[in-house]
């Protein structure tokens, strides 16, 4: 078992929370454009990259309180990737906040650079995404949703829904005023049960 980064490492982030733990055995580019949050577990075999196409001021990496992520976490960003206060992220997720460009099938994927995007990917605060899940893009992963794994993320979760699949489509919506999550087999479904909310 490895061991975790040494206080002189950590001392580069933005911010290194307190209690907060990443295991050695992972590439992270750029601490000083990272921020870590308090009691924050990262598990081996990360990689964290910042595109410095951006110059924008302030993290572009942001992992707040308690979040846990499992090995082989990926995340890469121009603009901003965060993920909210006690966020679960499964083994070998993937999250960005761009892609590579492919518009000219004559030039390698990545010697076209990436498809910049003014936005952000986001995790809400207690959302789980499952092992093996891709993210990339201007994407928002609600408060309190889950992604099943194995999943890949091609629009927005709303808060308190399951969505699973290759594209991910939503399969279970939280309705808070009977504290059940209710079948959605169909996006109409889904739809129906997220506008009967807080009626």
């Amino acid at each position: 078992m490895s061991g975790f980064l040494n206080a002189a490492f950590t001392s580069r982030f933005v911010k290194f929370g307190e209690g907060s733990r990443i295991r050695e055995g992972g590439n992270i580019y750029w601490p000083e454009k990272i921020s870590i949050g308090d009691n924050v577990a990262i598990e081996e075999g990360y990689w964290f990259n910042i595109v410095p196409l951006n110059d924008s001021d302030g993290p572009k990496i942001i992992i707040g309180d308690g979040c846990v992520c499992g090995m082989g976490l990926s995340l890469s960003a121009v603009n901003r990737v965060e993920l909210g206060n006690n966020a679960r992220i499964g083994s070998n997720v993937n999250l960005s906040d761009t892609d590579h460009r492919y518009d000219d099938v004559g030039i390698p994927v990545l010697a076209q650079g990436v498809a910049l995007t003014d936005g952000a990917l986001v995790i809400g605060e207690g959302a789980t995404i499952g092992a093996n899940s891709v993210i990339a893009g201007n994407r928002r992963v609600g408060k309190g949703s889950v992604v099943l794994p194995g999943s890949v993320v091609v629009a927005d979760i709303p808060d308190g829904c399951v969505a699973a699949g290759n594209p991910a489509v939503i399969v279970q919506v939280y309705v808070p005023e009977t504290g059940e999550w209710v079948e959605a087999r169909s996006a109409i479904e889904a739809e129906q049960a997220i506008r009967k909310r807080g009626r």
